[in-house]
């Protein structure tokens, strides 16, 4: 059986939990970054921020969806929602 990892994927999904409609957005890439970081100065936030593909003309925002990453095939091959837990493409 192949393993399976978690991880959380920064890109631009602001759909739904198509199962039970739980809100997948989780906000400005940069504003996340503030929030949880509130030593980072604005600098260093839009520095990390920028890895991610933000910028100020294209303000990425991250996703709460939980990637199920195969290993063998070095992909994220499904998606979960961290409230159900169903599983989607």
């Amino acid at each position: 059986m192949t393993e399976y990892t978690k991880e959380i994927l920064i890109q631009n999904y602001t759909d739904p939990c198509p199962n039970c409609g739980f809100d997948l957005d989780g906000g400005d890439v940069y504003e996340s970054l503030r929030k949880h970081y509130p030593d980072y100065t604005e600098e260093k936030a839009k520095d990390i921020a920028s890895a991610y593909g933000w910028s100020e003309e294209n303000k990425k925002r991250s996703s709460k969806k939980v990637g199920i990453y195969d290993i063998d095939s070095d992909a994220t091959i499904f998606y979960a929602c961290p409230k159900c837990k169903a599983v989607f493409k």
